[in-house]
């Protein structure tokens, strides 16, 4: 899978069909991470607001097939159509990690419905699919605060080889493994942000359905954490979230709220994030799954800056970031398996 990516991305790049925007990486400790800024100035030159389009028809709305580049992926960007029976594997149009892939649904499904079991196993289907020398890290962007730009349904991937340091909040979740049991929630110490975690055994089968149940618990943990019932909210109602995006019913009346939160997992591990606000009130930086890894995109010298100083208390920026755009950490609780369902 790796040659692919890589065959495919060059490629695409040559024909112009993929944006490549190079950027070069800070390493900024705080706390007990060290977090990789990076730094991509040429994106501060782009417009943060969308060019105005025609507006959709209402059956192209309802049919999710304006402006959807997933319903029918460019060609060039169209890594496997038959490896995964209900998902493509593309490239990431816009990319600023060489080979970031994306594993998208063959047909409509919303960004804010939680993952499935078919996408559960897609996921680990590509994960086996590439090799253990060039670790991948995948995320998922659930919800209008998460930072997902497209709301059709898609998991992300990006290689992150450790000659280029890796995932940086690894050597925490590496520490707190040994200590808990596979597949219950846990909480990992030093992580600066309420988050639920699970870890799985080693070689775990792509098919194993203990993979959707454990994400599916620390989904209703970590909300429940922050006094959500994950069971009425919309996002746990995927005819009616369907019916909303599809403008078919009215959002103020609607009784549900939509939730928004953040995946990050690897073969081993996995890490969820409740959201708040999708970027932070001082700095202005958006964040998505990959900042609760450890990894952020900032667009100014003054951003970059702003990230080496300390914060309010003599903390860091950083991690005041990820705790205002998720929730404060709460490790003052007591830590689970306990709180585990």
């Amino acid at each position: 899978m790796d040659q692919r990516l890589a065959a495919a991305f060059d490629a695409a790049l040559a024909c112009g069909h993929l944006v490549f925007t190079p950027s070069t990486v800070v390493a900024v400790h705080a706390g007990r991470i060290a977090f990789q800024v990076r730094f991509a100035p040429s994106l501060a030159k782009k417009p943060t607001k969308p060019v105005p389009q025609p507006q959709p028809s209402a059956d192209a709305t309802r049919n999710h097939s304006f402006n959807n580049p997933f319903l029918s992926p460019e060609p060039e960007l169209l890594v496997d159509a038959s490896l995964l029976p209900l998902h493509n594997i593309l490239l990431n149009k816009f990319s600023i990690v060489k080979g970031h892939a994306l594993i998208t649904t063959k047909h409509w499904e919303s960004q804010s419905e939680p993952l499935s079991p078919s996408d559960m196993a897609a996921a680990f289907i590509f994960l086996h699919a590439t090799s253990p020398a060039t670790p991948h890290l995948a995320f998922f962007n659930c919800g209008p605060l998460s930072g997902a730009s497209v709301p059709h349904k898609h998991l992300q991937f990006i290689p992150v080889p450790a000659q280029e340091g890796g995932i940086p909040i690894q050597p925490l979740l590496d520490a707190h493994a040994p200590s808990v049991p596979h597949w219950l929630p846990t909480r990992v110490p030093g992580l600066p942000f309420l988050h639920r975690a699970a870890f799985f055994p080693s070689g775990v089968a792509s098919d194993d359905p203990r993979l959707h149940t454990a994400y599916m618990r620390l989904v209703v943990d970590a909300f429940s954490a922050v006094g959500v019932d994950f069971h009425a909210t919309l996002n746990a109602d995927p005819a009616a979230l369907r019916a909303l995006h599809a403008d078919s019913i009215d959002a103020t009346l609607c009784p549900k709220k939509e939730m928004s939160y953040n995946v990050i997992f690897t073969r081993t591990w996995m890490v969820l994030v409740p959201r708040r606000a999708e970027a932070g009130s001082v700095s202005g930086v958006s964040v998505n799954s990959v900042g609760f890894a450890g990894m952020v995109l900032v667009k100014s010298e003054e951003q970059l800056n702003a990230f080496k100083s300390t914060g309010q208390d003599g903390g860091s920026r950083l991690a005041e970031l990820l705790a205002e755009v998720a929730y404060p950490s709460d490790s003052s609780l007591t830590n689970s398996a306990e709180g585990h369902l």
